[in-house]
This record gives structure tokens, C-alpha cells and sequence, in this order.
């Protein structure tokens, strides 16, 4: 398998199939969602609850520099 990971940006349930692979494949390094997106937020953090996965919410202040951090830390 490949060393590469993934920092997976998303705002919908449309992501959560493609979630599931990258931690299926333990490709997901990391989640970066919108804060105004609120019940999927709940919902990814309970899905990657004991993951050791973490789960970021940005706003359209704070996205580039969270993002950055993301890229340097996972």
C-alpha cells in the first residue's frame, strides 16, 4: 500500500464513501470542514471517533492558515 496521505476537505455526506476508503486504505491523515456545516461535523467525528483521525472546522477566515497547519503537521 502507499505511504500517501490525505487531507480530505468536504462539507457533505457525499464525502463519507470515499472517507471510509482513504481510512479503509489508511490513507486519511486528516478532515478539514466548514464550521457552518454543523450536524455533518457531528456526524464525521462520530464515524472516526477511536480513529485517532482528527476533525478541523474552518471558517472562510481562518481556512488558509488552518489548511497550512494541516499540510505541515500531517
Amino acid at each position: 500500500m502507499s505511504d500517501i496521505k490525505i487531507i480530505l476537505l468536504c462539507g457533505s455526506r457525499m464525502a463519507l464513501p470515499g472517507m471510509r476508503d482513504l481510512f479503509f486504505f489508511k490513507q486519511l491523515a486528516v478532515v478539514i470542514i466548514p464550521e457552518h456545516c454543523t450536524e455533518f461535523i457531528q456526524e464525521v467525528q462520530l464515524l472516526l471517533n477511536e480513529t485517532g483521525i482528527p476533525v478541523l472546522t474552518v471558517t472562510k477566515k481562518d481556512y488558509a492558515a488552518k489548511l497550512q497547519g494541516a499540510i505541515k503537521k500531517y
